[in-house]
């Protein structure tokens, strides 16, 4: 029972240390996570703003842009941003001096509008998945003093409307970037944090083990000193019994000598017991 109780003292204290760092690296793992959070917060606004403008699009807008054969510049900067975003490559065609070619986004650009789930693929956006390549591509006209909402509006709605996401996807790239190396400490952190509860949430079954164990050894030890009591009290009372009959005993002994002398008084008088009959019968003829 003793070396039970030494072994689940033990395994408390290991329980409590593990419970202490378990706090510890939960405080830790928080103090990352409000940071991550706080930073990605910065990129909330612009994505917000920019899904609400998507939102209010209809395909009635989306079909203004493709109406047109030959865009207008200021469209053509947005349309050329919008292929970018979503991967869709550029024709080569003739430029205007002989023997230049130039990028043409225009007809993959309308091929990409045409798309029934067009609006809802903006929404479904990706944007934990955009490439350095894509945001390297993009950095012309996120840096264009034109490619802003409050010029694009003088276009059309939808010019606006998709500047905006755009330029909001870009931000959260880079928010998202900075990110990236205190996620990383998160997720490793989450994870020393979670080996961390395991081996608590084994020492605490040990230690309920161990304790269980000792509650057994202790009602069994409770149950011995109470046999034990009992017992000690048996050989009282037999001790208690035995003085009194050694007392009988003795008080008997004296009684027994004078038994003995009793007897032999008897068995003296046995000889001369016929004449004193036969001498008392004389002496009542007599009388």
């Amino acid at each position: 029972l003793t070396a039970k109780k030494i072994e689940a003292e033990a395994t408390r204290t290991i329980v409590q240390q593990e419970e202490q760092a378990a706090e510890r690296e939960t405080a830790e793992a928080k103090v990352i996570a409000d940071s991550a959070q706080a930073h990605l917060a910065e990129a909330l606004p612009a994505l917000i703003e920019a899904t609400e403008a998507c939102n209010k699009l209809s395909r009635k807008d989306i079909t203004e842009i493709k109406s047109f054969t030959n865009p207008p510049a200021s469209m053509t900067i947005v349309i050329e941003a919008l292929c970018i975003m979503f991967g869709r490559k550029p024709r080569k065609v003739d430029g205007p001096r002989p023997g230049t070619k130039i990028n043409d986004y225009w007809p993959e650009a309308r091929l990409l509008l045409n798309d029934p789930r067009f609006l809802a693929r903006l929404l479904e956006y990706e944007k934990d998945s955009i490439s350095e390549e894509t945001i390297a591509k993009l950095r012309p006209y996120i840096t264009n003093p034109y490619f802003v909402p409050s010029a694009m509006e003088k276009v059309s709605l939808a010019c606006k409307s998709l500047c905006s996401w755009t330029r909001a996807m870009e931000h959260y790239y880079w928010v998202s970037k900075s990110v990236a190396p205190k996620q990383k400490r998160l997720d490793e952190a989450n994870t020393q944090l979670a080996l961390t509860m395991r081996k608590l949430e084994e020492s605490r079954t040990r230690l309920r083990e161990v304790e269980e164990r000792v509650k057994s050894l202790t009602e069994q030890h409770v149950g011995a000193e109470a046999n034990k009591e009992g017992l000690l009290k048996k050989v009282k009372d037999c001790e208690l019994k035995l003085v009194r009959a050694n007392k009988l005993i003795g008080g008997l002994g004296g009684e027994r000598t004078r038994w003995e002398a009793k007897v032999n008084e008897l068995l003296s008088t046995r000889d001369t017991l016929l004449g004193d009959a036969l001498l008392s019968a004389a002496f009542l003829v007599y009388m």
